[in-house]
């Protein structure tokens, strides 16, 4: 089994190399997401207080998505070829319940992958792209202007008020301020390997895959 912790600020690729390692090597990728969301629409007791969490626009707190975190990956870890484990943790609270979780349930330790990208590299990715307004689909600046259609669907191109240079800047500085504590708990149980992000996503698919094979 291959187990994997991918780590890295908005704006590193994070999701889409998730998405590609996830199939590369036939890996269960566990997005926080897409657990909050299925947890919402199973209509358990846990989701209806996820629900009205999210509804007031609140976080998810860490005791409440640790208990996500244990019965997925409790489920993904039965007869599976491993899993990629995106978004998360976030926080040290998160970092040692992962710990703590994957020690009770025995569960092989992860390899956690850092995708580095200088801080300027993010903030010129970030505030130079469109976001779909109905599938959040990204599309450079330079391939299109706000206001005209998706190429991948049938929503319009807009500019988010997140992805100004400015306010960039500022979710890095709250990003670290937050992960990094999760980083080093993680280090202290387990090797974290720094990738460099920079270049084609297809160059960088290839260096974590090396990382991965070698740690296999």
């Amino acid at each position: 089994m291959r187990n994997v912790v991918l780590m890295g600020p908005p704006g590193s690729g994070k999701g889409t190399q998730a998405s590609r390692l996830s199939e590369s090597f036939g890996l269960e990728h566990v997005s926080t997401g897409e657990i909050l969301r299925a947890a919402v629409r199973g209509h358990s007791e846990l989701g209806l207080k996820v629900e009205s969490i999210l509804a007031a626009g609140e976080l998810v707190p860490d005791d409440l998505m640790m208990v996500l975190i244990r019965e997925t990956l409790a489920t993904v870890s039965v007869g599976g070829a491993g899993w990629l484990l995106d978004g998360f943790p976030r926080t040290k609270p998160q970092a040692e319940g992962l710990v703590e979780v994957l020690e009770d349930l025995g569960i092989e330790a992860p390899t956690v992958v850092e995708i580095v990208v200088p801080d300027e590299e993010i903030v010129e990715r970030l505030s130079g792209r469109l976001t779909c307004d109905k599938a959040s689909h990204v599309t450079a600046k330079g391939d299109a202007k706000e206001g005209d259609p998706c190429p991948e669907c049938d929503g319009a191109l807009y500019i988010r008020a997140d992805d100004t240079p400015e306010t960039v800047r500022n979710r890095l500085n709250v990003f670290r301020a937050k992960t990094e504590p999760a980083k080093a708990e993680l280090a202290r149980n387990w090797p974290v390997v720094q990738v460099n992000g920079l270049g084609r996503p297809a160059d960088v698919t290839q260096r974590i895959a090396g990382v991965l094979e070698a740690e296999h």
